[in-house]
């Protein structure tokens, strides 16, 4: 056994060793445990805790970091669309927030998964923001976990973000796994006909904030309305809940299980006979650059059908029918037969409800169905292969945290009238070309903005300002 000096001595402890190899001396937590074969304790090391020091023991997260050099535009432009969000996970999980916010931006930035997390951290400024932050593979798996078993902190964080909400629109997809231990998931077909496990998601969108506030995650067999009941039962009392259905649910046990429960939206098949189309139409309004006009008609006591036309729509589903007909897909006579349906859409509301309010409601159907989307292919949560209901719970949830930040930044796009010029991903790229710089002193430097990013960001209307919050 060495010789230890007097100031490396004072900082030795129990259940501690220390070794010497050349000038320095290292730190390591260690423990006994009794070998039956040899019959005897027997030294385990359990991990390394540092460098020893006359000024103490620096530990692993305090010694020199590994990059010198970090990304800091991408990183930065999230901190400022989604500072509130970053708070209200730091209310709701004080002990991890840190590793939940972190892991849900490395999502937008790369798709991290487990097993990148803690390499793309690294080379990120978010190490100055967060330091400490503990994103290996096994914690990260335990964490997620631990979220999904915390119902009331998870609900009681999406009913913060559903505050200043009038309307949520509700829908449900599913996603595929090939996990093996999750009790929820059950087979189907995807897109392409290929037969996988899967399980159903139940997602709210906020109409008034443009952006996700609500998910659930229900077993694969789950494909009713009865679910909007318990959604309900969570949901502040002061939220409508909206649900545009497709134009294949109409039916009386269907629309029964919603009455009282959710305010609806249900378009009806061209074909049905309780649609009249009438003969002209006597009211109209403008829904962005078309104009539409429309007729409504009592269903019964409580219900309305309202009947819309679109003159536009109507020439292109002629044109395309006309198509078809010149193809030998479709006959002249069909043609005659559907004329008059051309260019319309029927809808089943309450009677209560303005015409005009009912159309954009359906028409804002595709923002939810664009979050379902950008949920699969672009933030890659199907991707997931997390071995128990627990685990999906959490991992979703951190999937719901993502998608907040990505529609905070596609709303920024859309306020400085870039939404058709450059997606979220290109921006992030653009600005992950912005860079800090620690020199030998450990002061650090923006580095020059190339233009293109710099440009981006006089659109945007955002000052990128290095700040020393690590500190």
């Amino acid at each position: 056994m060495i010789e230890l000096p007097e100031w490396v001595r004072q900082w030795k402890t129990k259940g501690m060793e220390i070794q010497k190899r050349g000038d320095r001396y290292y730190a390591y937590e260690i423990t006994s445990k009794w070998n039956p074969k040899k019959k005897r304790a027997q030294k385990v090391t359990l991990g390394y805790l540092g460098v020893v020091t006359p000024k103490g023991i620096v530990k692993v997260r305090d010694t020199p970091r590994r990059y010198s050099v970090w990304e800091f535009g991408n990183v930065e432009l999230i901190q400022k669309v989604s500072g509130d969000i970053e708070k209200l996970v730091r209310e709701h999980f004080p002990d991890k927030w840190k590793e939940i916010f972190s892991m849900a931006v490395l999502i937008v930035l790369y798709q991290s998964t487990l097993r990148t997390a803690k390499s793309l951290f690294e080379k990120t400024y978010l190490m100055r923001y967060y330091p400490g932050v503990r994103l290996s593979p096994k914690f990260l798996s335990k964490m997620y976990c631990d979220l999904g078993l915390r119902k009331a902190e998870r609900l009681g964080f999406m009913r913060n973000l559903l505050q200043g909400s009038d309307h949520l629109a509700v829908d449900m997809s599913f996603i595929f796994s090939e996990s093996k231990k999750v009790e929820w998931l059950e087979f189907g077909y995807n897109s392409k006909k290929e037969y996988h496990k899967q399980l159903n998601i139940l997602l709210a969108f906020s109409l008034d904030k443009k952006e996700p506030a609500y998910i659930k995650i229900l077993p694969g067999s789950i494909r009713d309305v009865s679910t909007i009941k318990c959604l309900m039962e969570e949901m502040p009392d002061d939220v409508v809940l909206v649900m545009v259905t497709d134009k294949g649910f109409y039916s009386e046990d269907n629309v029964d299980l919603l009455e009282g429960k959710v305010y609806y939206v249900i378009p009806l098949r061209r074909d049905l006979k309780i649609v009249h189309y009438p003969k002209s139409y006597d009211h109209f309004f403008k829904y962005r650059d078309r104009n539409v006009m429309y007729h409504s008609y009592p269903f019964d006591e409580k219900r309305k059908i309202i009947v819309y036309f679109d003159p536009k729509l109507k020439a292109e589903e002629e044109n395309t029918y006309l198509s078809l007909i010149s193809a030998g897909k479709k006959t002249i006579q069909g043609f005659k037969k559907l004329k008059e349906r051309f260019g319309t859409l029927a809808i089943l509301v309450k009677a209560d409800k303005k015409d005009d309010e009912v159309y954009s409601f359906y028409k804002q159907r595709g923002d939810i169905e664009e979050v379902f989307d950008i949920l699969k292919n672009v933030l890659n949560a199907d991707k997931s292969y997390l071995r128990t209901n627990e685990h999906i719970r959490g991992y979703m949830f951190v999937m719901l945290i993502s998608l907040i930040i990505h529609y905070r930044l596609l709303n920024t796009l859309r306020k400085a009238e870039l939404i058709n010029v450059v997606s979220v991903r290109e921006v992030l790229v653009y600005l992950s070309k912005i860079y800090v710089v620690e020199d030998n002193q450990g002061n650090e430097i923006l580095s020059e903005i190339p233009k293109k990013s710099r440009e981006l960001l006089e659109k945007m209307d955002v000052n990128l300002l290095l700040k020393t919050r690590h500190q």
